[in-house]
């Protein structure tokens, strides 16, 4: 049923994709240009192609996980919580040492814990062995590196998309432009049509690149969430007293420049 509801949403991008060139080039323009820069035909050759070719080339569940990705967790705030987690790291060791699992989440505000860390302290309540839990963590970050350049590649074709099909358009308004030169009415419109075309494909480029670098700094900086969870269970692993363990994290290559 998946795979048939796939197959469909790729085939509703496809005709959406072709229906919004068609209607933008080969029907009559009754709009024409408004407030000098809205142009409905040259936004529908741009913006409805852009939403055909990602519903054509993209998973639909893939695409919801997408904005999922954007509207989740800014990095700003994945920064304020690996600094939080920085400063309770030593008091978090000492409670693990002293009353094991149910000493972990005491003094720590849970708005400010980072989903890794909530999910090895679920895990270690279940009695999960700590070498097990690495390999969780380590399989965890792994499938978010590749959720987020899936959505990245996503976001870069996008961006990339809207100055070609902006340059279609132009090209096909140029073709109407001479097609019906000998009729005074049309030129503005097949004008319109090859000019406003390429500004909207350069504005969908610019307001998407910042979406494209904002997943990127998320990537690295839930990367290096899954470091600091990796670190302190490689160091809890070996029985580290909490002082040290705070010590030796400073010290961590990894942390520097932060």
């Amino acid at each position: 049923m998946s795979k048939l509801v796939a197959t469909i949403w790729h085939l509703l991008g496809i005709a959406v994709l072709v229906g919004g060139e068609y209607y933008a080039n080969f029907t009559e323009d009754t709009f024409g240009v408004q407030a000098h820069i809205i142009h409905p035909s040259s936004m529908v050759v741009v913006f409805v192609g852009i939403i055909g070719l990602v519903m054509a080339t993209t998973h639909y569940k893939d695409l919801w996980d997408l904005f999922g990705s954007l509207f989740r967790n800014s990095p700003s705030k994945i920064r304020s919580d690996i600094a939080y987690m920085d400063e309770h790291l030593q008091t978090l060791t000492a409670k693990f040492y002293e009353s094991g699992a149910e000493g972990l989440k005491k003094g720590l505000d849970p708005k400010n814990i980072p989903m890794a860390w909530k999910r090895i302290f679920d895990q270690i309540e279940a009695k999960i062995e700590m070498k097990d839990i690495k390999l969780l963590v380590q399989r965890h970050e792994s499938n978010m590196k590749l959720n987020l350049d899936q959505h990245i590649k996503t976001l870069q074709m996008m961006a990339a998309a809207g100055p070609t099909l902006g340059m279609l358009g132009t090209v096909l308004g140029l073709v109407k432009l001479l097609a019906e030169l000998s009729d005074f009415s049309k030129i503005g419109s097949n004008m319109a049509l090859a000019l406003l075309t390429t500004l909207y494909g350069i504005f969908c480029s610019i307001m998407l690149t910042p979406l494209v670098s904002q997943l990127e700094n998320k990537q690295t900086l839930l990367t290096k969430t899954y470091e600091q969870v990796l670190f302190w269970i490689e160091m809890v692993q070996d029985k580290k007293p909490s002082f040290y363990l705070e010590q030796s994290y400073d010290k961590d290559p990894s942390k520097k420049g932060e």
